[in-house]
């Protein structure tokens, strides 16, 4: 879990489930597909910021679940 305590602090949309977590995620992109200016600067911090969640959310998900993010990463990739 220690990569979930690195993210939390410094990335709003982690949370403390992944299921919260996912729903932080889905917001942003919400969000971020109403936004009628691409080229605020905003807008890129907001894709980052679900970029830099996304491995975060994995992680917690196979915390979740008790297995290794690699093996959870083979899984999703495939």
């Amino acid at each position: 879990m220690g990569n979930v305590e690195k993210w939390r602090g410094s990335n709003p949309l982690v949370r403390e489930s992944s299921r919260d977590t996912l729903a932080e995620i889905r917001h942003q992109i919400a969000y971020l597909g109403l936004s009628e200016d691409r080229d605020h600067p905003g807008y890129s911090h907001g894709l980052q910021m679900v970029d830099e969640a996304i491995p975060c959310l994995v992680q917690q998900v196979a915390d979740e679940m008790g297995v290794d993010q690699k093996f959870l990463s083979q899984n999703v990739s495939k």
